[in-house]
């Protein structure tokens, strides 16, 4: 008579040891330790496992009062510990019962995520991390019932549970609020609801409809963030060169249903049904439910299915990866497990614009961002920050650059990003260049040298007498003389296939000038800056000049392979020594002796 609800299984072994005093319609339990081993239990959707509770205090029943009352009762595990003071419970003749008391709290998030998908979360998406405690003092009288509740977590994170990544990290929350629960509505009304931490600090207001049975809820919550703070907690998602400034403001409204139950009592297939019998069964041997029949309902709506959630917010000025944004405003809207925001059209510098119109798919699984395809981004400068941040990646040649000119535009043809393991995104596109102009970094630099080699290689043949084996011979034998310093590198109105897979970018038909030489590039960059590319360079006629033998060598490649990273490539010259050994065999009509590889071999063998 003294619980309204019972969790539909309890499983496990119990051992109570108390002082007792009985009568006709009173009980009071004193000194009582009860000490509960291999607990379990199913709570809707919920399974609690504890490997141990224990529970000290006393208990006091009289029927003639209708009365329940403690006056200290502590419960502990390792998930959860609370102590109540003053607890009073009196049972009228009709309607609800009265009651009053303090409850204290505190317990770990982890442990008590690991319970089941509490507030709709999911075995693979975000649980939560941190100790927490907090107090709630209660009183009602038949009418309704009044609490206020504080509560502090410390730390507090949001975890992936796919790789254990932190998305969201917050060294201390603090949260307070009141709640009013009137009886004849059966209506739940929170008001003065304060959330402060470091990064966000909320206050608001929220009522819920139908409390005990559809449980329809109604939030209004203020927003207000710290805009740095907000960029470094998303860096896992945005990027760790991402900033805002300004308007650091929201407004949250939302409307949803508590109960994630679509069909209570409806089983899964194959899920086994327990049925619980209605007789008494003191002191039977009762067999702990089965791992299946512990299992919450897999008809579950989703919370993003449950939720109906609208906000609005905004930044004065942002810096993406290098591109200096202006002000704008970002509006979301949360329903049938969708994130959908409206169009966002960015200025970007002089001239420059950002198109984006992000969704995201919260339900089914797996959770991913989309942008919708077409003209991403038009026409925005080159910067030596844009190129080292960004371009970089779909443009190794501007890497390390010192100093760009120039402008780009790109054109999505669709990206999928995984929110749990965003450098997993899929994405094409193209990539356009207007015009650029660079001063190369210290790959490119190398990459000039060994050009300038094979000029000299191909002038040295064509002075060396009736024999351009001869004339190679003898370019081969010269001491390296130091590379030329070159101009720049430029390019003009180039369009380059662009295409992100597992974690590296993809380039194609990158074409550009090293002075007046034209050299072509394809291959991959890692988000780590590892490298696998190939610089091609064509033969160019005037390094052959009017050598009869030579010209089938003009247009002819010689393909470079690059591995290694940015800060530290590693340009096989090999290469080159094999493209030329080539070119004197066919030159010298296939004779090739040693003196050639040898002196081949000692020049370019890797450093």
């Amino acid at each position: 008579p003294w619980v309204a609800g019972v969790p539909e299984q309890l499983a496990g072994r119990a051992t109570l040891a108390a002082q007792l005093r009985a009568r006709t319609g009173f009980v009071h339990v004193t000194e009582s330790d009860l000490d509960v081993t291999d607990f379990r239990a199913q709570v809707g959707g919920t399974t609690i496992v504890e490997p141990r509770m224990k529970s000290t205090g006393d208990f006091r029943w009289d029927s003639q009062t209708r009365a329940i009352e403690s006056n200290d009762l502590q419960i502990t595990s390792s998930t959860v510990a609370a102590r109540a003071s003053g607890v009073s419970v009196q049972l009228g003749e009709t309607g609800p019962p009265t009651a009053r008391g303090r409850i204290a709290f505190r317990g770990d998030f982890e442990r008590v995520s690991a319970w089941g998908n509490l507030l709709g979360a999911t075995p693979e998406g975000l649980r939560p991390r941190g100790a927490f405690e907090g107090l709630l003092q209660l009183t009602s009288d038949a009418t309704r019932a009044t609490s206020t509740l504080t509560f502090k977590a410390e730390p507090f994170q949001l975890v992936n549970a796919a790789d254990g990544a932190v998305a969201w990290d917050e060294p201390r929350i603090d949260l307070a609020t009141e709640a009013v629960y009137t009886n004849a509505d059966d209506r739940l009304q929170f008001s003065n609801v304060r959330l402060t931490g470091k990064t966000v600090q909320m206050q608001g207001a929220a009522v819920v409809e139908q409390f005990r049975t559809a449980g329809l809820v109604r939030g209004d919550v203020n927003v207000t963030y710290d805009a740095a703070e907000l960029a470094n907690l998303l860096a896992t998602y945005l990027g760790p060169n991402v900033h805002f400034q300004g308007a650091n403001t929201a407004r949250l409204q939302a409307t949803g249903r508590l109960n994630a139950e679509a069909s209570r009592g409806v089983p899964a297939p194959g899920v086994p049904v327990t049925t619980v019998s209605t007789e008494s069964t003191w002191n039977a041997d009762a067999t702990p439910p089965s791992p299946q029949s512990l299992a919450p309902n897999p008809l579950a709506t989703p919370w993003s299915r449950r939720w109906q959630v609208a906000t609005e917010t905004g930044w004065a000025a942002a810096n993406l990866d290098g591109l200096p944004v202006g002000a704008a405003r970002l509006t979301a809207n949360v329903r049938e497990g969708q994130i959908q925001f409206t169009p966002l059209e960015l200025t970007v510098g002089q001239g420059g614009r950002v198109s984006l119109q992000p969704r995201i798919t919260l339900d089914p699984a797996p959770q991913v961002l989309e942008l919708a395809p077409g003209q991403m981004i038009s026409n925005v400068a080159i910067s030596a920050e844009v190129s080292e941040r960004m371009l970089k990646y779909a443009a190794p040649i501007v890497a390390g650059a010192t100093r760009t000119e120039g402008s780009f535009s790109f054109f999505m043809e669709g990206v999928q990003i995984p929110l749990r393991q965003p450098k997993q995104g899929r994405l094409n596109g193209r990539l356009t260049i207007h015009n650029l102009a660079v001063m190369p970094g210290p790959m490119i630099q190398s990459i000039t040298g060994l050009i300038r080699q094979i000029e000299g290689f191909g002038k040295t043949a064509q002075g060396g007498g009736g024999n351009p084996l001869e004339g190679l011979l003898g370019g081969v034998l010269q001491p390296p003389q130091p590379a030329q310093a070159i101009k720049g590198i430029t390019m003009t109105e180039r369009a380059i296939d662009i295409q992100v897979v597992d974690g590296r970018v993809y380039h194609r038909n990158l074409e550009f000038l090293i002075d007046d030489v034209p050299v072509r590039s394809q291959g991959s960059v890692g988000f780590d800056e590892s490298l696998a590319l190939e610089i091609e360079v064509p033969i160019q006629a005037k390094w052959v000049g009017s050598k009869p033998a030579l010209q089938p060598l003009i247009g002819q490649s010689i393909r470079i392979p690059v591995t290694g990273t940015f800060a530290k490539p590693n340009i096989d010259e090999r290469a080159i020594g094999a493209f030329l050994t080539q070119a004197a065999q066919a030159a010298a009509g296939g004779l090739l002796g040693d003196e050639l590889n040898k002196a081949l071999d000692k020049l370019l063998r890797p450093k």
